[in-house]
């Protein structure tokens, strides 16, 4: 749980540090004529994939995005063929790569409520422009993550490294929080073992059911659910990983009551 990563052996950079580089990174977005040839591509393979989506789970609505691995298709970030030979082991780049981020926003903005109606591509299309780290090679930046959210029709809360507690995540939890953004680290301390950013919605939120458990999205652990979010942040990985920021999202309804 959270204090069990500082006796684990390896290097624990601050929380904080990790995330400035990857905004530092993020510095500059791909070009206009880029970001268009993608956005016309993944439009045409977004309407397929939906609707292989909603066959396969027979429903109309928006589906969960729940693999990462099945969008090799869609396009995010520029190739680069010495970066994708050190980082990728040659693979090329694209938003099964790379795109966790941008998914979590998507399944947030699911777990926000069916108004939200996100929309992959256009999703993509904006964190090209501002956001994406180094092309794409290290994801997309916490800080634009908040920066999408940020003035929005939502309530916002950031915990970084050490302020990611038990105690916080209880509060946010009776206090109605209605989507989790995680990013964290896969194994704590060992940053070569790369890092993962999920979404975790309350799992009954929209049904008439009593019981409210927590699921995680995207997380390549067949989307574990968990009794309480304090266990889906902090359980993430078989417990191996280390939460380096969160962000809960609320509707505004529910802060103001």
């Amino acid at each position: 749980m959270a204090g069990e990563t500082k006796n684990r052996k390896g290097i624990y950079l601050p929380a904080g540090l990790i995330l400035w580089f990857m905004g530092s990174v993020a510095a500059f977005g791909i070009p206009a004529r880029i970001r268009k040839e993608h956005f016309d591509i993944n439009r045409k393979r977004w309407q397929a994939f939906t609707e292989r989506l909603r066959q396969q789970k027979g429903g109309k609505e928006l589906p969960w995005i729940e693999d990462q691995n099945g969008l090799g298709e869609f396009a995010y970030g520029r190739h680069n063929r010495l970066l994708s030979r050190l980082l990728l082991g040659g693979r090329p780049l694209s938003a099964r790569e790379n795109a966790c981020e941008v998914v979590a926003v998507y399944n947030a903005l699911l777990a926000l409520g069916p108004e939200a109606q996100p929309d992959l591509p256009a999703l993509l299309e904006t964190f090209e422009k501002r956001g994406i780290s180094l092309g794409g090679y290290f994801g997309t930046s916490f800080g634009a993550i908040c920066r999408f959210f940020r003035g929005g029709q939502w309530h916002m809360k950031v915990l970084k490294g050490k302020k990611i507690t038990k105690d916080a995540l209880k509060e946010a939890e009776n206090g109605g929080v209605s989507a989790c953004i995680m990013m964290t680290e896969n194994s704590a301390g060992r940053l070569g073992a790369m890092i993962h950013t999920i979404c975790i919605s309350p799992k009954n939120a929209f049904s008439q059911e009593a019981a409210i458990k927590w699921r995680a999205h995207n997380d390549y652990e067949g989307s574990r659910v968990s009794d309480n979010l304090t266990d889906a942040v902090f359980g993430y990985h078989n417990a191996a990983g280390r939460p380096l920021g969160v962000i809960l999202l609320y509707r505004r309804e529910e802060t103001e009551r």
